[in-house]
Order: structure tokens, then C-alpha cells, then sequence
């Protein structure tokens, strides 16, 4: 019994540090917080691409790579790759995807020093200071013909080509990179 009580109690201590260091980071360093994509949202985006074996497809702050999940079932010969910083939501990604079917790369990493120039397609939801830094690192890494998907935040100085309205106030950008 005693054992029990200490696993739990490290446990206890893990997700206390975990959710200290988001918030911190949310506070000090810019970094959007741990928020998971609604599921109507990830319905319209799957209903909008039309994925390829052998395509590969990112998601930045992946959370729990719940996109992606949906996706590799739909397009179980894509490469899924999600990168997420934070410890929580990363940890809670690798532990789902041991239980799911999913074939999915998750990867601790932070996206800013990540390449991106194999990807086909990119999706995040973020923060507008964080999109305005990834619009730089999309128009320099990526290639001609990615396609970037952003719920609720605009890349400022890129135009989508299609905007999809979810809810009142809840859009979906679609972005097609060009040179």
C-alpha cells in the first residue's frame, strides 16, 4: 500500500511541475496554451483535405495529436508527425497513441527548430505572436505547394485561400505556399 501511495504521490508531483512550467511559459516565453482542437473543428478540416499515401502532414503544439489521430485513420499511409514542447500534453500524446492503432510520430521538440521542408501539410493552433514567427519559417523552409491550416489565427501577411467559418466567431485558414 505504501508503494501505491508513493507512485501516486510522484505522479501528483509530475503533473504539479508540468502545469507550472506551462503556465510559466504561457506568462514569460509567448507560448500558446495547452488547448485541444474542437471537434467539429477537426470534422471540417478532415472534410476539406484530401490526404495522399505518402503525404506527410505536421502538427505544431500538437497537444494530444488529436487531428492527427483522425487523420492516420483516415489515410492510414500518410506520415503523422506531431511536435509538442511542453512535458504534459506531450506525455499524454505518447500514452495514447501506445493504446491507439494511430501511427504517429510524437516528438518533444520545439517547432521553431524543427525542418519543415518535407512537409505537404501543417496544421496549428496557436497564438497570433506565434503565428506571426512561423509565418517566417513557413515562407523560408517550406516548399512550393504546402499547405498550412490555422484555426482561430491568421498568418498576418499571407492571404488564405479559403476561410471556413465553424461557429459565430470560429474560422479555419487555409494557406497554399508559393514562391
Amino acid at each position: 500500500m505504501m508503494w501505491f501511495l508513493f507512485i501516486i504521490d510522484i505522479i501528483f508531483v509530475f503533473v504539479l511541475i508540468s502545469v507550472a512550467v506551462q503556465f510559466f511559459n504561457i506568462l514569460f516565453r509567448g507560448h500558446a496554451p495547452f488547448l485541444s482542437t474542437n471537434k467539429r473543428v477537426v470534422r471540417q478540416i478532415v472534410k476539406e483535405i484530401k490526404l495522399k499515401p505518402g503525404e506527410i502532414f505536421y502538427e505544431l503544439g500538437a497537444g494530444r495529436a488529436g487531428l492527427l489521430k483522425v487523420l492516420s485513420q483516415q489515410e492510414p499511409k500518410a506520415k503523422f508527425i506531431a511536435l509538442e514542447y511542453a512535458w504534459l500534453p506531450y506525455f499524454l500524446a505518447r500514452l495514447q497513441n501506445t493504446f491507439s492503432k494511430a501511427q504517429i510520430k510524437i516528438k518533444r521538440r520545439n517547432m521553431f527548430r524543427v525542418g519543415l521542408h518535407e512537409a505537404d501539410y501543417i496544421y496549428c493552433y496557436l497564438n497570433p505572436q506565434m503565428m506571426l514567427e512561423l509565418e517566417k519559417k513557413f515562407t523560408e523552409e517550406c516548399k512550393v505547394g504546402t499547405i498550412i491550416i490555422s484555426y482561430q489565427f491568421k498568418l498576418p501577411h499571407l492571404r488564405p485561400y479559403r476561410m471556413i467559418t465553424v461557429l459565430k466567431h470560429e474560422r479555419i485558414y487555409f494557406y497554399r505556399l508559393g514562391r
